[in-house]
């Protein structure tokens, strides 16, 4: 006989430990911005590393996007869920890839780079997450054990199902291959297995009690036993199944205690050489203390004649008709309608408010199946809902119509319940749910119109939730952003969808428009869609509070790319009308110019023709006439070319001066 060894997965500590994992400059970076803080941290560049890491302490594990997948899948408990939480730095990832992120409880995104402090705050956060989650299913185990014998003590099935249940969910809670009850007999060198979490079918084959000397220990002297690690082929064979050899493991084996007797014990099979933990050791004998009652019980059972047994089946006859007078003093007196109803689903007894609803007496419908009374189509669910009270389960409410109704429109809220914990008796209870079923389907339609409204809005109407997740992206959003609803709501922080610092900047805008008492303007802004490419947007943007006193954004998205593009070709038509007009103006100025110049051109050039034949070749006067001619002759040519003047051409001047260019105006 010894000891449980010290547990290698230690009870929830109260404190944990930061691994960063990886290298490179983002790494290198974030390393730098925890030195000098008190957070534990330890390093881990390799993943046999980051699991031994793991699994020796509660951790945070900060790591960079790429590198999660490839890590992350080993480090999963046997539900699937993570043995550490985790806070990912994305740097220059793509919008779509970021959406993926952050589903999990345990899971964050930090966009790197990032201050220090935040680093910190975050790692802090998902620290204390990460232990009052692990406290949570500490609590959860336990609970597990009480609801099942909860549920055992309410159901009217017998022993062996009710601790195969018990011993299912203690392998499930400590992660054993399997529990079993055994009941030694020394006189005749045999053990009974009175229980398995692998097998509901009552008794098995006896095994000889010399093969189990660890449960003859834990009997003999009323303490647990824990095997060192021995081979588990040879026990499976011994309880029936299929021989395996070198599977090398441990085995728990608890007393069960009840009163000062022993009656046997129960044993837990580890597969693997992973010490037992403390919390396993603490389950264990917990569910011992819980099976010795029903085991003391069984074996009452066993020790009575047949027909000391039918006398006592009489004294429970005795009984349930007591319950059962006291069960319809009780339910006539509810407001709610009942009905008591046999173990077959029977009725026995109908309160006066079921008689109203149903519109028929009590002992008119006795004996009859109460699934009769409900419409065809809901007695499945009536159905389900009783089959998971005899599991051992709470079944949730039912709506149900009732086909031999008073009245035709009625719906009722039907919940199932045992009459008492150790009786034969259901207990129905429903209340009329018309009104409210009513007004739910009403509500319902409402909230379809608006949905539909919203998504059919040509804006794109994006909202974020009281943690600050997108949970509203219409049809318009998805066109805009390139992503669809699906990546976005529930995933996608609000503020990745725009640029850095314009989140911030909308909410310090909300909260002055909020202290002065006045709206907030649309504002020009931009947005990022799947392709990393920034969008041109006008936002208009208000606060909705929610139920909870949480604030969320609600954001119009109005797309600006066309009405930029629209804007820009109406300045460049205003610029070609700008010179049309000019070029107009210009040709009716050079046509009035050159018609009103011909003429004095005309008389000057005439006259010094005249002098030219009057006066002799050797006249002084001959020369200053020919130059007359010339130059009238060269103003003539200019006024043609004005007038025929078709666009507005220019030509630098004297200085920055810029003149009309008459020969490139006139091509």
């Amino acid at each position: 006989m010894t000891r449980p060894q010290q547990a290698a997965v230690a009870p929830v500590s109260e404190s944990y430990q930061v691994v960063v994992y990886g290298t490179g400059p983002v790494i290198e970076a974030a390393n730098a911005a925890l030195a000098g803080t008190a957070l534990s941290v330890a390093p881990a560049t390799e993943p046999r590393v980051l699991a031994e890491l793991v699994s020796s302490r509660a951790s945070v594990v900060l790591i960079e996007e790429p590198q999660l997948a490839s890590v992350r899948r080993p480090l999963r408990g046997r539900s699937g869920d993570d043995l550490a939480a985790w806070l990912v730095l994305v740097s220059g990832s793509a919008l779509a890839s970021r959406g993926a992120l952050g589903r999990a409880p345990l899971e964050e995104v930090l966009q790197w780079p990032s201050e220090a402090t935040t680093l910190v705050g975050r790692l802090r956060a998902l620290g204390d997450a990460l232990l009052a989650h692990r406290r949570v299913a500490a609590l959860e185990q336990r609970m597990a054990l009480l609801a099942g014998l909860a549920a055992a003590a309410r159901s009217a099935e017998g022993y062996e199902a009710a601790i195969h249940r018990l011993l299912a969910q203690l392998a499930a809670c400590t992660g054993a291959r399997c529990a079993r009850v055994l009941v030694p007999e020394p006189e005749k060198g045999l053990c009974h297995v009175r229980g398995n979490s692998d097998d509901r079918a009552g008794d098995a084959k006896p095994v000889r009690l010399a093969a189990l000397a660890e449960c003859r220990a834990a009997v003999e002297t009323g303490q647990e036993v824990l095997t060192g690690p021995i081979d588990l082929g040879p026990r499976l064979a011994l309880a029936g199944g299929q021989l395996k050899l070198a599977e090398m493991g441990q085995v728990l084996v608890v007393p069960l205690r009840h009163g000062d007797a022993v009656l046997g014990a129960v044993e837990l099979q580890f597969v693997g050489l992973a010490a037992v933990a403390e919390s396993t050791r603490e389950l264990a004998g917990l569910a011992a203390a819980l099976i010795a009652p029903w085991l003391a019980h069984d074996a009452a059972l066993r020790a009575v004649p047949e027909r000391t047994r039918a006398r006592h089946d009489v004294g429970d006859a005795a009984a349930l008709a007591q319950t059962l007078q006291q069960q319809r003093e009780l339910v006539d007196r509810l407001a709610d309608g009942v009905a008591l109803l046999d173990h077959d689903g029977r009725i026995v007894h109908l309160n006066p408010v079921a008689e109203a609803m149903l519109g028929c007496a009590s002992s008119a419908l006795a004996e009859r199946p109460f699934v009769e009374l409900v419409e065809p189509e809901d007695r499945p669910a009536l159905l389900r809902g009783c089959d998971e009270l005899r599991a051992g389960r709470s079944p949730a409410p039912v709506d149900l119509r009732f086909c031999a109704s008073s009245q035709p429109s009625l719906v009722v809220s039907v919940c199932v319940a045992w009459a008492a914990p150790a009786s034969q008796l259901l207990l129905l209870t429903f209340r009329d749910a018309t009104a409210a079923r009513a007004l739910s389907e009403e509500l319902g339609q409402i909230k379809r119109f608006l949905e539909q409204l919203i998504d059919a809005s040509p804006e794109a109407i994006v909202a974020s939730d009281g943690a600050g997740a997108v949970a509203l992206f219409n049809k318009a959003a998805e066109a805009l952003f390139g992503l669809s609803a699906q990546q976005v709501m529930g995933r996608l922080p609000f503020d990745l969808l725009f640029p850095e610092g314009v989140g911030a900047k909308l909410r310090e805008q909300l909260d002055t428009s909020r202290e002065r008492g006045v709206g907030v303007e649309p504002l020009r802004s931009e947005i990022i869609d799947a392709q990393q490419q920034r969008v041109p947007v006008q936002l208009s943007v208000n606060v909705m509070p929610r139920e909870t006193g949480a604030l969320s954004l609600v954001a119009v998205i109005s797309d600006l790319r066309e009405r930029l593009r629209i804007e820009h070709d109406l300045v460049h038509v205003r610029e070609r009308l700008l010179v049309s007009e000019k070029q107009a103006l210009l040709a009716e100025l050079a046509g009035t110019t050159a018609h009103e110049l011909n003429q004095p051109l005309t008389s000057v050039m005439g006259y010094a023709e005249l002098l030219l034949r009057r006066l002799p070749a050797h006249d002084v006067n001959h020369h200053a006439a020919e130059t007359i001619l010339e130059q009238a002759q060269r103003m003539a040519d200019i006024v043609r070319k004005i007038g025929r003047i078709t666009r507005y051409e220019t030509k630098p001047y004297v200085g920055d001066t810029q003149i009309l260019d008459l020969d490139r105006s006139t091509e």
